[in-house]
Parts: C-alpha cells; structure tokens; sequence
C-alpha cells in the first residue's frame, strides 16, 4: 500500500515541477540543473527527500523538452523572406474559401544561396484551393514564415502557446513562382497515402448527410466537413468531445476490441490452453486503439490517450489487481514523460480529471441500483465536476450536457464509432460498397440523435457564460463539488454551496464613478477599443473579419468582454466600413445585447443611426463627445470616422480611426482648443498618411497607442512618424509589441497595462 502512494505522490511531484516551468516569463539556465547533485545525495540518504528529487526531475525534463522545441524556432532575420522549403505535407489540409492550410515537416530550408537548419513543423497557407496538395507528397515551395505570434488578450486563446504545444516553430504562406513543384507523391503503402484515400472515400461516401463531417472526424480526426453551427451545437450541449479521437474514443475503440477479442479468443479451446481470454482481448484492445490513433495520424492528443490505455491493458496482461487511483498516477507519470508540454491543452486536464470524477463516482453507493439511474448520476456527475474547470478554461459550460451526454455517449460509443471501425476494416480488405453501407448506417444513427442536440441546443439557457474566475476559486469549486457529492450522512454536505460561491460572485471590479477604463485590444491590422465606465460599456470598432467562421469580434472582443463580466454594451461605435474595423460586428451582437450603434456607415449595421459632431453624452461623471464628421457625405472615405474623445476628472482620450491629414486638419479648424489629451489613439494605424505635425502638437498627448499586426505589410507605424512623436517625447505603444494595453484613469493617475508583458511566458516570440 505504501508503494501505491508513494506513486500517486510522485506522479503529483513530476506534474509540479513541469508546471512551473509552464510559468516561467524567461527560459531558466541550465546551471540550476546542477542543483540535482546534492537533491539527489539527500534522496539518497533520506526517502523524505525523494519528492523533492522528483520534483526537480519534472522541472528539468519540461525544461529540456522545451529548449528542444525552442532551438528549432527560425532567426528574426528569415522573417517576411522570400524562402525556399523542401519538405512533406504531414496531417490532413483543410480548405476554406480562400486558401488551403496544412501543416509541412521542412527538410531543408534555403535563402538565397546561404542554407539553415530546418525548423521541423511548420503551419503554411496556400491562397490558390485548386492546387491539390495531398497528405504525404513532398513539394519544393517558395514562402514567407515568421516566428509563431498570437493575439494576446485578456480571456482569449495563447495561439503562441497552442503552435508551442504542437511542435509548430513557424507559420506563413506560399508565395507563386514558376518553379514550385510537386517532388514526390506520397510512398505507395505508406500511413499518410493510406489516410489521404480513406479519407476522400468517407468524404465522397457521406456527403450527402448532414452530419457527415461529424463521422469523418470520427473515423480519422480530420474536422473539415463540420459547419460553424454545427461546432455551436455540440459547445452548447457539451458534446463537441465526440468529434475528436481522443480519450474517450480511444477507450472506447479498446474496450470495442478488448470484447471483440476475448469473445473471439473463448471460441477456440486451444487458444484458451496458451492465453487467458482476458489477456488476448487486452492485446487486441491495444491493437484497435494504436490502429484508431494511427488513423488520427498519431496527433498528440491521440498519443497522450493511447499512453492512458496502454497502461490499463498492461496492467490486465501482468495481471494486477490496482486501484484508480494508481492507474491514474502511472498513466499521468507516462503521459508527462511523453510529452510533459501536454499540460498546455486543456484536453489533459479534462482527461485526467474525467476519468478521476468517474472513478470517485462509480465507488460512491447509491441506494438504487438502476443502470439508468447510475449512467444518468455519471453524467451529473461529469458535468458538475467539470464545470469549474470549463470556466476557467473557457468562460463558458454546458448546463444541458448531462442529458446530452446520457444520450449521445452510449449511442456513439456503443452504435457510430463500432460501426465506423467496421466501415474502415471493411474499406481495408476492399468492400467499398459493404464500407459505404456501414458509413450510412453510421450516419443516419447520428442523424437520429442531431435532432435531440440541436433542440438542447436551441434552448435560453442551454450554455452558461461568465467572466473569467480567478485561479483559486477553481481549489474552492473543487473543495465545493466534493462536498455536494458526498455519499449520503456525510455532515454539512450543503456547505459545498459556500464553496463553489467565489466562483460565480467574485467579478473583476468596474472603475469608481468618475474614473474609466480603455482597453485597445489585440487585433492585429485592425482596431477595437473598449471604454468601461463604473456602470456602462463602449465599444469602439471590432476588429477584423477573415472569413464565414473566423473574425475578431469572436476571437478577441467577446472573450475579453466576458472574461470582464461583461454581457450588455450600452453604445457601440463603428468608425467607418473598413473590414478591419467592422468585421467582427456581427459576432459582437450574436453573443452580447447592444443597446445603442452609432456609425459613420449606419447602413452596414444593424439599427445603426449616423454619428456626428456635437454628439454627447455622461456615464458615471465620465463624458463621452463626439468631434467629427461634420456631415454624413463621403462615408467610403477613412476621413468620414467617426472621431470619439472621452473625458474625465483623471484624464482623457482621443480615438480617432481611419482619419488622415484633411480631417485632422478639419478638426484643428474646429476644435483647437477641446484637442488636447492624455491618451491618443494614433490615427490610421500609423500611417504615413496621418499624425501630422500640427494635430499632434495641438493633441499634446502623454502617450501614443497604435493598433497594428506585427510585420504587416503596410510597415505601420511608419517610422517617420514614429520619429515626429519621438521629437515630442511622447513613448508609443504598439499592440504588436504589448499585446492588449489597459489604461486606467482614476485617483492613484494614469496606470498603463500591458498584457503582452503581463502574460509573458518562455515560448513568446520577440
């Protein structure tokens, strides 16, 4: 019993020291390693000591593992490069209208005559859908890479941290040239030509259903067929684990060969006399699972599942009699040796703490004895327990998961991923039309269960949203959900409520009454701001929209806006109908309630009304005015902006959109002397076109911000106008350097936040 813990204690050590490294702004030096020496003489010596060794283990296998990953990153000087790769197309691409993405192992790369060492994996797009880049060929391409580089917002994704996780040291786009060329197709029994056939005969097999997409990414996890609703559908009923080969389809696909296997094997007493059946069905059960996560092309959430079954069936073929609890330990252990950068999804989290919540469960008694009645408490259970976690992570959770779950789980495991196994062995040894006939089948069941979700999905409170909560409110919910799912007679149960309170109650604080808020976010070549009153809420442009599923009104504006508890925005203000300022309008009404827009393109937005000069208002002792246009003439042009100052006892801001020279040149004609302020959003990005001498002389601002993607090819903010605020003393922040910059104006000053150097973690570029 001793041992057992002492695993279960390691196991938590080894996760410790390779979580602080996850936490690191810089990447430490090697020379702490050494530290070992004497941790290790001390293990030796003393067992107290053994934790602490691996403790200090698991910080020094994360570090290595990350310097590993870290080297392959390209020098600065390569980026916006005209580049020659040589290199194969590894995982399935995915088309959208525009362009082609994929991810390409590089074998070598060129710059001229002058050759570097490769990078590995990288992400590339290709704007040109009719060029049929397939699964396994290897090309010689001409591109442009720059070091991995994400938005940084409060409540968004770290896509640094992602491309990080995934071994992906760069990203870019072919660039047309002559002598681009296909080299080689992919090697004739090879895994990724197999794959690449399967896959385009599941897609010409189902395409006809409606949720076809679904089952080829259940057959082979490529996600490509699934609809923006229908990714809707499955986050608001909680069910959009279903679509990924993961830990849950592993399992199920080694518990679908563990039966299969043993019920075969007990067929033949011959059999029976050399092998226990339970022993040939754990070695078919491994065989099915490294068959379906191969299909997956061994991605890395498909690995860490494969680890988590291979331990179990290990431990049936040593034939061991072990708790959960131990299981769990030695899988978590094997997962982090694998790849101790797996603490950086939240799949591994969700994985682990899954499997631990069924385990807790499945030994609590319960005085009915139903199979219904203990599935249906699973799924409760499931999604209670995982709830806090789901906020943390997301902001938001399903509260219609747990009938969602009670349904499609058993149908999908036991019905559509059996019946897809069987389509793809069929489809192996050449019944295509047996293949075909079980791939509909497989569908139509799905079919039969999507118009379920789509109705859960369709209800007020199907999904539940909020700010993001603060990291130790997740230890109280977890001390809170424990407690509420205490077996019957444990005392004071109902204090689980008390506990799980911080999570919902404790909400960022708004600014006092005369004070606010500016936050101009990441958005790249774009813009978006948003000012915060003690009571009321400003947008200020959204950002851009790149296509029918991706904008930064979804990616940055609405989770920075929840993960300030933020759910109704009194006013919000389109500068003018420029893409990178009004794409992600349509998001920002879909998520959250908009009392008020004013525009200088009103007829681009829903119930939009002009905005015009002499426009005012007050929140909160905060004004809010107005300065141009004049008139409703010329709304195409970036001149027509709507110009917006916002002033208060502590200081003021001016934005000012798209506006150039002739506007700004308007605006000192009529407001010379109302110009001044502290804060000034540089016009148009940094244009050269812009900031003229004159308008930042009668501005006079403390401090300049520019919205602006990094190396975009605009090259903005230009540097000559860099240099007129630099002769003015006036610092300039740029979001491509500092990421989302907060400014709070209250009693204390003007105190200036940059989330770029707030977040700052080892894998950020430069």
């Amino acid at each position: 019993m001793a041992g057992r813990q002492d695993i279960r204690i390691h196991a938590l050590a080894f996760l410790a020291g390779v979580l602080l490294i996850q936490q690191l702004p810089k990447f430490p030096s090697f020379w702490w390693s050494l530290l070992l020496i004497p941790i290790g003489f001390a293990a030796y010596r003393c067992r107290a000591f053994v934790v602490l060794l691996v403790y200090s283990l698991g910080m020094l296998w994360a570090a290595g593992v990350a310097y590993s990953v870290l080297s392959r990153t390209i020098p600065s000087e390569l980026e916006g490069e005209d580049l020659w790769l040589t290199g194969v197309v590894v995982d399935l691409p995915h088309w959208s209208a525009q362009s082609v993405r994929f991810n390409f192992d590089v074998v070598s790369l060129a710059h001229g005559d002058t050759n570097y060492p490769s990078p590995g994996k990288i992400q590339l797009r290709w704007y040109d859908t009719t060029v049929p880049v397939q699964l396994g060929e290897k090309w010689r391409l001409r591109v442009r890479l720059k070091r991995p580089r994400g938005f940084q917002n409060p409540g968004g994704v770290d896509y640094e941290a992602r491309l990080f996780q995934q071994r992906i040291r760069a990203t870019g786009y072919v660039k047309p040239h002559s002598a681009i060329v296909r080299l080689s197709p992919a090697r004739r029994h090879s895994l990724d030509r197999y794959r690449w056939r399967l896959w385009k005969f599941i897609d010409d097999a189902l395409r006809q259903h409606p949720t076809g997409g679904i089952i080829a990414a259940l057959a082979m996890g490529g996600r490509n067929g699934i609809e923006p609703r229908q990714w809707q559908i499955l986050r608001s009923t909680g069910t959009a684990h279903l679509v990924a080969i993961s830990g849950l389809h592993i399992g199920l696909a080694g518990g679908f060969g563990y039966w299969l296997g043993s019920l075969l094997w007990r067929t033949s007493g011959w059999a029976l006399l050399r092998l226990a059946a339970p022993r040939a069905g754990a070695i078919a059960a491994l065989v099915v699972g490294f068959v379906y996560a191969a299909l997956a092309g061994f991605s890395i959430p498909t690995q860490r599942s494969l680890i988590m079954l291979a331990v179990v069936m290990i431990g049936v073929l040593l034939q061991r009699t072990t708790s959960i609890s131990h299981l769990l330990a030695v899988a978590l252990l094997a997962v982090l040796i694998w790849d101790p950068l797996a603490v950086m999804s939240p799949g591994f989290w969700l994985s682990f703490c899954a499997v631990a919540i069924i385990a807790i469960t499945a030994r609590s008694p319960g005085s009915a004895t139903s199979v219904w009645w203990r599935w249906g408490y699973v799924q409760l259970s499931l999604s209670a327990g995982l709830f806090p976690l789901l906020i943390l992570l997301f902001q938001q959770a399903s509260l219609v998961s747990p009938i969602a779950n009670a349904v499609a789980v058993p149908v999908v495991g036991f019905a559509v991923v059996p019946l897809t196994l069987l389509a793809i062995g069929a489809y192996s040894i050449g019944l295509l039309g047996g293949a075909r006939l079980l791939l509909g089948i497989a569908a139509g069941v799905f079919d039969a269960i999507w118009f379920g979700l789509d109705w859960l999905a369709s209800q007020p409170l199907s999904l539940w949203v909020q700010h993001r909560p603060a990291t130790w409110t997740l230890l109280a919910a977890t001390v809170g959900i424990l407690l509420l799912f205490a077996p019957r007679g444990f005392p004071a149960r109902w204090l689980g409520t008390l506990w799980l309170a911080p999570l919902f109650l404790l909400r960022p604080l708004p600014p006092s009454p005369g004070e606010f808020e500016l936050s101009l976010l990441d958005v790249g070549q774009g813009l978006s701001v948003v000012v915060r009153t003690s009571e009321h809420v400003l947008v200020y442009d959204t950002g851009a929209r790149f296509g029918p599923t991706f904008d930064l009104g979804q990616v940055a504006l609405v989770p920075f806006l929840y993960a300030q508890g933020v759910k109704t925005v009194d006013t919000v203000i389109v500068s003018h109908g420029d893409n990178d300022h009004i794409g992600g309008m349509a998001s920002l009404t879909k998520h959250l309630r908009v009392t008020r827009v004013l525009s200088s393109v009103p007829h681009k937005v829903s119930n939009g009304a002009h905005c015009l000069a002499g426009q005012y208002w007050r929140w909160d002792g905060v004004v809010f005015q107005i300065l141009s246009p004049v008139t409703i003439t010329s709304p195409r042009d970036n001149n027509a902006s709507c110009v917006l100052k916002v002033s208060g006892e502590f200081g003021s801001v001016l934005i000012t959109g798209d506006i150039e020279a002739p506007a700004e040149q308007a605006l000192l004609q009529a407001y010379d002397a109302e110009l001044p302020a502290s804060v000034l959003v540089v016009p148009h990005h940094g244009s050269i076109t812009s900031s003229t001498p004159a308008f930042i002389d009668a501005v006079r601002p403390q401090l300049g911000l520019v919205s602006v993607g990094h190396l975009n090819r605009y090259g903005h903010p230009h540097p000559k106008v860099r240099e007129r605020y630099a002769e003015r003393d006036t610092p300039v922040l740029t979001t491509a350097g500092s990421g989302a910059i907060r400014i709070h104006f209250g009693r204390g000053g003007i105190t200036v936040y940059q989330y770029r150097l707030q977040a700052q973690r080892y894998w950020f570029a430069d």
